[in-house]
């Protein structure tokens, strides 16, 4: 869905065609049809929903699943692309996330938390409008409660959508499904779900610098929009703050990770250090050091 839906849209992608100059041919082009938005978002339907279909065509299913984190992009045009659709928000602790991007993805090289960007900065607020948007259309699930309560949270899901649940569904890892080729593979580690997973990443706090970021980006989040995504600000705080390593004066700021247009030339510079230290850092590992 990302793609189509990008087509018409004046930023977020490039492509070697010149992604601007064709979105201004495909304007230009249904302005010329009566109703040229509608007429473009059912051709959308039409080949989406077809693909779909032919996807379900011979598994005897009634549904098929379409789940990609980035739709956050895109949440109020697929809603209107398919009125009928239901849609599944797993909403997961944001602190968690943050951990998790910055120990399985970033690792040491932080030059990559960029990648990450709007996972962290847009997303949050993205989901809580797109609930909003979708209403009585969506359930809004809870990553903690999926993990400690598998049976009851899918169990909950499947009423919802009029299906019937089946307990192979918690014990994914007994089946022989092919591996992901994207996705999370954590999920092949176990034979379910591990309510671990729901607090796990409060031992990473032990790191100074893990410690610094989860700090600041909660009070980039705020009280209020945690309170939307079903957390509490309070409570992170004073999980933070209770972890607290002792030296942490050698740490930088999250938000020098992010850089921008608008940064001063200090910023800038700064930013430009910690890429090299990333790089020192890759070096030295690579030669087992």
């Amino acid at each position: 869905m990302l793609h189509p839906v990008y087509a018409t849209r004046k930023g977020g992608y490039q492509a070697e065609y010149n992604a601007q100059v064709a979105r201004i041919a495909l304007d230009e082009f249904l302005s010329h049809i009566p109703g040229g938005d509608g007429v473009y978002v059912e051709a959308i339907r039409r080949m989406c929903g077809y693909l779909y279909e032919a996807a379900l065509a011979t598994s005897n299913k009634r549904y098929f699943l379409d789940k990609t984190p980035r739709y956050y992009f895109i949440i109020t045009e697929i809603a209107d692309i398919f009125p009928h659709a239901r849609f599944i928000f797993l909403l997961r602790n944001p602190m968690a996330i943050l951990v998790s991007i910055a120990k399985s993805w970033v690792k040491w090289d932080w030059s990559r938390f960029r990648d990450y960007r709007h996972d962290l900065l847009l997303a949050p607020k993205l989901l809580v409008d797109g609930l909003s948007y979708v209403g009585s259309r969506a359930i809004r699930v809870s990553f903690e409660r999926l993990v400690s309560e598998p049976e009851k949270t899918l169990s909950d899901i499947c009423d919802w959508l009029s299906i019937k649940f089946d307990e192979r569904m918690v014990t994914y890892g007994a089946e022989s499904a092919p591996p992901w080729r994207l996705g999370d593979r954590n999920v092949y580690e176990s034979a379910g779900p591990m309510a671990s997973k729901a607090s796990e990443w409060q031992s990473a706090l032990g790191d100074p610098q893990i410690w610094r970021w989860a700090g600041d980006y909660l009070r980039y989040l705020g009280a209020d929009l945690m309170a939307d995504l079903g957390y509490s600000y309070d409570e992170m705080r004073e999980v933070i703050a209770s972890r607290r390593p002792g030296f942490t004066f050698h740490t930088i700021p999250l938000d020098w990770l992010f850089p921008d247009e608008g940064r001063n030339i200090i910023g800038r510079l700064v930013y430009e250090l910690i890429l090299a230290r990333c790089k020192i850092i890759h070096a030295s590992k690579s030669l087992g050091r």
